[in-house]
């Protein structure tokens, strides 16, 4: 058996993409198709679709034939923070939604290998078609660690997948990225802004900066030691895009008086933890459970040096995270639910700036099933599948100096998937 060489070539595979360009996601807080939305994220050991190029690449090599996938993800948080000294994001800047397009090859029909293997790309953008949404230039107290702004980023995942042993070893490497490149952002001083009597002319400046982006690795194995049992093992690099630092020179009008006014700033980056997730899966005829495992290393946390300036970042916390799936398949539909455990990795915090975010109680439901073009026009059924998640966040006590502060509310996420395989 050669097993050697394609583990050498998935080696290949990862240094390739280190040395390439590109970053980030909201994949980490809600999911990536139905499926696994419904289940959790419990999709470690039993993922066998598209959606393998985030729970785990190895299960790219189970995939039977060519695949276009297309799912359409709406999110709309409730939050409230109660006892705040200053202004904190509306739940309006915190709905968005977002298109997730991926594309699946069947290296076996293009190149004839001696064991499966397949090729699949993932794409996610905001609905608005914009690739990233920045957070206000304007410095916050306030700011919500994983919903909104934070995960308003289009990601790109690549991955190959490939039957090393036919059903039993399966090994799996990708990339995950964000869409870079030149960004513009508009600076506005408003007479509100500065303390005279004089009648002030508003002052607006464009501003363009390069967001530098680069690949991350992603890597996997899923191996069956019996027909009923699978386990998985996955692993995701951390992200981080940073956006250059820039200069603006605002002319200011000042009654009759002109004036000059220097800035010189720059965005916090965003940034994502390296992720590790283990999974066991258990299939009793129509019946599968599965439990998962995450580890996320937040403590490696950091600001980018401009803003560290004017904000002080807490010592995060890394957090093990606790998700169960199940799947009950019907002769028409196939049925998911899903519960996961995921505790907060931001510490009371006693500075000027506030990182937002609680422990999170996450339950979803969904389920899916296939249509036959009547028309004959798709020679292969159509995939449909539909989920809905709420995010239950626990009312948290923050402790700041001098003054107490509580958040707490649901984060609900609905997500629509079509698949089609030719």
């Amino acid at each position: 058996m050669r097993i050697s060489r394609y583990v050498f070539l998935m080696v290949l595979v990862v240094v390739f993409l280190r040395e390439e360009c590109a970053h980030a996601d909201l994949f980490d807080t809600f999911g990536m198709d139905a499926q696994g939305i419904a289940m959790a994220g419990a999709r470690c050991a039993g993922v066998d679709n598209l959606s393998a190029l985030y729970y785990n690449p190895a299960g790219l090599g189970k995939n039977e034939g060519h695949a276009l996938g297309l799912s359409y993800l709406y999110t709309t948080p409730s939050l409230q923070v109660r006892g705040a000294t200053s202004s904190v994001p509306e739940d309006s800047d915190l709905c968005f939604g977002a298109y997730i397009i991926t594309l699946g090859l069947n290296i076996n029909q293009i190149v004839n290998l001696p064991r499966k293997a397949s090729f699949a790309f993932g794409l996610s953008m905001m609905d608005d078609m914009t690739m990233v949404r920045l957070e206000d230039l304007e410095e916050q107290r306030y700011t919500y660690v994983q919903y909104g702004a934070p995960i308003e980023r289009s990601a790109i995942y690549l991955g190959l997948g490939v039957e090393v042993l036919p059903e039993y070893l399966y090994l799996g490497v990708g990339a995950h990225a964000m869409i870079g490149g030149d960004v513009a952002a508009n600076l506005t001083l408003d007479a509100q802004d500065l303390s005279t009597t004089q009648q002030v002319t508003p002052s607006e400046q464009e501003i363009w900066m390069e967001m530098k982006m680069k690949l991350n690795p992603t890597a996997g194995i899923i191996v069956h030691p019996t027909k009923a049992i699978r386990v998985g093992l996955s692993y995701r690099d951390d992200i981080e895009v940073n956006l250059e630092p820039f200069q603006a020179d605002l002319a200011v009008n000042i009654g009759s008086h002109a004036a000059h006014i220097n800035a010189c700033t720059a965005i916090m980056s965003f940034w994502h933890p390296k992720s590790y997730q283990g999974g066991l899966s258990y299939q009793h005829g129509d019946l599968t459970l599965e439990v998962d495992v995450t580890y996320d290393r937040w403590s490696q946390f950091r600001l980018s040096s401009p803003r560290e300036i004017r904000r002080i970042a807490p010592s995060f916390d890394d957090v093990f995270s606790y998700r169960l799936g199940m799947e009950y398949r019907l002769p028409r539909v196939t049925l998911w639910s899903g519960y996961q455990y995921a505790p907060s990795p931001v510490p009371d915090q006693s500075g000027e700036s506030h990182y937002l975010d609680a422990d999170r109680h996450i339950v979803s439901l969904g389920a899916g099933t296939t249509y036959k073009d009547p028309w004959g026009v798709l020679n292969k059924p159509l995939g449909l599948r539909l989920a809905i998640q709420d995010q239950f966040l626990r009312e948290r006590t923050f402790h700041a100096k001098g003054y107490s502060y509580t958040l707490k509310g649901n984060v609900i996420c609905g997500i629509i998937s079509l698949q089609l395989k030719f």
